[in-house]
Order: C-alpha cells, then sequence, then structure tokens
C-alpha cells in the first residue's frame, strides 16, 4: 500500500496539499531517523561516490548563481531539485521498508518486481475508472485536482489518462515505462514475460504516445536480447506469439469497432503516425497537432546570454511556464542555458554511468541494457516535457543494491 501510494501519490481533501506533500516527504525522514544505522549505511554509500553527488551540488550552486546574477530571484527551480533529492530518499525508504518486510536474497529484484505489481495495479484502477466513469466523478469528488487537471479529466480525448492519482498524464507514461525497463530482468524468470510487456505498453499508451511509443521500443530491444540468448528457437516463439496477439487484437477490434471511447483513444493514439505519412506524401515532415503545436511555438533559439548563461526564470508570476514552454530542454536553457544543462544533464549521465560500471563489475548485461535505457529515455522524453529528476530515485536502488567496498580510485568506489 505505502509503495502504491509512493510512486503513483494522491492526496485527498479535507487536508491542505501542503500538509499532504509535508507528510509525504516527513515518514521517509521519520522511519531513518528510527532506523538511523541503515539510514547511515547509505549515506556512506553515496559519500564513497563523488561522481554521483559532486555534479547535483554543482547544479544547485550553478542555480543559485544564475538566480543572484540576473537578479530574477525566481527559486521555483529549487523545488525541481528538491524533488529530486526527495525522489532518492523515497525510493531507498521502499527499497528498505521492501527488504525488512521480504526475506529475499535479491533485494534489488524484489524491488523492481514490487515496482512492476504498481504499475500494473494503477493501470488497472484506469480500466475500471473507464468501465464505470460514475466511480471517476465521485473519486474527483474526494481527491485534490488542480483546475487544468480537472478540466482535462472531462476532455473525451483524454478518458484514458485517468488512475488513483487523477489525471494522469507525462510523468506517470514515463513511469509506467521505467516499470517496462524493469520487466527486462524477468526475461528469463518468467515465461509470460512477453505478454506483461504488451500489457505495460498499452498501459503506457493510456498516458501518454511518447511512454507507448518508447515502450515498443523496449519490447524490441527485449525480442533482439532474446534472439541473442535463444537463437533461432526464438524465432518460432516470436512467430507463435505474433499469431496469438494479431488473433487478440483481430477479437478486441471486432468487438470494439463500434465503441465510441475505443475508437476516440485508436484514433489519438495514431495521430501521430497517420500525419506522418500523410505528410510524407506531400514532402512536409507532419506529427499532428499537438506535435507540430511544440515544435513550432515551443521551440526557438533564445538570445546569446540567455542560450549560454540563461534568464533565471523558471515559473511566471501567473504559475505558467517561463516564455510560455513545457518543453523539458527549453525550460532549462531558459533558466540556467546551456552551462546549466551540462550539469544538470551531466549529472544523469554519470549516474547512469556509474549503475552501467557497477553492472559491468558484476558481469550484468541486462542491468548494464537498463541504465543505458534509463538514460536514453530520460533524455527523449526531455524534448517533450521536464522529467530528469525522476530517474534519480530508481538509479539509487540499482546503485546501493549492488554497492561494493573496496576499490582504488574515486570513480571505481563507485562500483
Amino acid at each position: 500500500m505505502a509503495f502504491s501510494w509512493y510512486v503513483f501519490p494522491v492526496f485527498f481533501q479535507g487536508v491542505p496539499s501542503v500538509a499532504w506533500m509535508f507528510i509525504y516527504a516527513a515518514v521517509p525522514l521519520i522511519y531513518f531517523s528510527v532506523n538511523y544505522k541503515r539510514a547511515l549505511i547509505y549515506a556512506r554509500a553515496f559519500q564513497k561516490c563523488e561522481i554521483i553527488y559532486l555534479p547535483l551540488i554543482l547544479l544547485l550552486i550553478w542555480s543559485l548563481i544564475v538566480i543572484v546574477c540576473t537578479q530574477s530571484y525566481d527559486f521555483s527551480f529549487l523545488g525541481e531539485l528538491a524533488n529530486l533529492a526527495k525522489n532518492i530518499i523515497v525510493y531507498i525508504f521502499l527499497f528498505d521498508l521492501l527488504g525488512s518486510i521480504w526475506e529475499e536474497k535479491n533485494k534489488q529484484l524484489l524491488f523492481m518486481k514490487t515496482y512492476i505489481i504498481v504499475c500494473f495495479l494503477y493501470i488497472a484502477s484506469t480500466l475500471l475508472f473507464i468501465a464505470f466513469p460514475e466511480l471517476k466523478n465521485h473519486w474527483n469528488d474526494i481527491i485534490i485536482l488542480s483546475e487544468m487537471d480537472a478540466n482535462l479529466t472531462n476532455d473525451l480525448t483524454y478518458f484514458t489518462r485517468y488512475g488513483w492519482s487523477g489525471f494522469s498524464g507525462f510523468t506517470i507514461s514515463f513511469k509506467i515505462l521505467i516499470g517496462e525497463i524493469f520487466l527486462l530482468y524477468f526475461a528469463s524468470r518468467c515465461r509470460f514475460v512477453s505478454m506483461l510487456m504488451i500489457a505495460m505498453g498499452i498501459g503506457a499508451f493510456c498516458y501518454g504516445r511518447i511512454g507507448g511509443f518508447l515502450s515498443i521500443l523496449v519490447i524490441v530491444i527485449y525480442g533482439i536480447n532474446q534472439l541473442y540468448v535463444q537463437g533461432i528457437k526464438f524465432i518460432f516463439d516470436v512467430f507463435k506469439f505474433l499469431l496469438l496477439l494479431s488473433l487478440m487484437f483481430s477479437v478486441a477490434f471486432y468487438y470494439f469497432s463500434d465503441n465510441m471511447f475505443a475508437m476516440i483513444w485508436v484514433k489519438w493514439v495514431s495521430a501521430p503516425i497517420e500525419s506522418f505519412f500523410y505528410g510524407i506524401n506531400y514532402g512536409q515532415v507532419d506529427f499532428g497537432g499537438s506535435t507540430n503545436h511544440m515544435i513550432e511555438d515551443m521551440y526557438f533559439i533564445p538570445e546569446e546570454n540567455t542560450l549560454i548563461w540563461g534568464d533565471g526564470y523558471y515559473i511566471n508570476p501567473d504559475g505558467s511556464y517561463y516564455m510560455h514552454t513545457d518543453v523539458g530542454v527549453m525550460r532549462s536553457v531558459l533558466f540556467y542555458g546551456l552551462v546549466g544543462c551540462l550539469i544538470g544533464y551531466g549529472a544523469l549521465f554519470a549516474y547512469c554511468a556509474v549503475v552501467y560500471k557497477i553492472m559491468a563489475n558484476n558481469k550484468d548485461r541486462i542491468g548494464m541494457l537498463c541504465a543505458i535505457l534509463i538514460f536514453v529515455v530520460t533524455m527523449i522524453y526531455e524534448f517533450k516535457g521536464l522529467n530528469f529528476v525522476i530517474p534519480f530515485g530508481v538509479l539509487s536502488i540499482m546503485y546501493i543494491a549492488n554497492k561494493k567496498e573496496k576499490y582504488d580510485n574515486p570513480f571505481n568506489n563507485c562500483g
């Protein structure tokens, strides 16, 4: 229950949002205050690896320098850095809590398995709200939703983008995609992993097309990996699986072809593909309305000083995004320039490199692949919205679960 709430949080009316956020952050801190010896072990593990924390400290310092030098005094971006730290603490809290409850030798797999189950539970909640629309209305009446999210839940185009957290979009799709990546670990442990990956991929499409299309990429990589492991036998398995999948989709299409909501969802999912091939016929690159709007209106080249150093602004006084762009990489550039982007994305790359090296030392080929995929999909997401603070939580689990103690140089101390 705690795991589900912390990965996909929901706040209920009757208690102010600020109080819920305090509870969310306070519980892990209280837990580690009581279990301070284990907290010290985790802190020591991070302290031994300067490559993990020094770039993040530098990012904080650079953000403050930009804010002061530009005299913007817009400290809203520091909230994103606070979320980064919170994600690390929360995920380590969940990792330790699981380890104290369940006696399993491989605690990383235990964490990943639980994370995957929670993702499927969230997808199941979405299906429940779709099946019983009145239930969604009642749920809206007891949870805290922003005015914008409340309006979006009534938009028929987004009827699948709803779960127990309320309106579920970009960030939820990213978290589901992480679950898809974790499923790679169970390729040799579960005979139904192919079906689970398809189901998770369809779930990712419920909350965002970018997550759905990237889940297809993960499934293709899974197939390539299985072909490498099983050889020609896997080709026959794929053939049988595709026949079964075709049959399932044919049955689904037959039963849902007259369903208005199903057709709205299919049209929404396929819109970028249809627009792309339609545009090709006329020698144009076209991905549909929302994507074209993002490319045409939210991508631009700022002035030279802004491009290099940033303007120090992240949020406008009215709560909208600075210069009205919600593209992650653009928001970062506008706030702290290319210098800040180099530090911020470099911090993520360094963390992924540390995890990759640990997995390589352990001869964990799937772990190495997961570290690469987490970095790649995060950077792809940044060209849609800002999300790079989220993966630090799961990367921290992959780091501490595989931590080794004695190495010769600072980089090897991370392995």
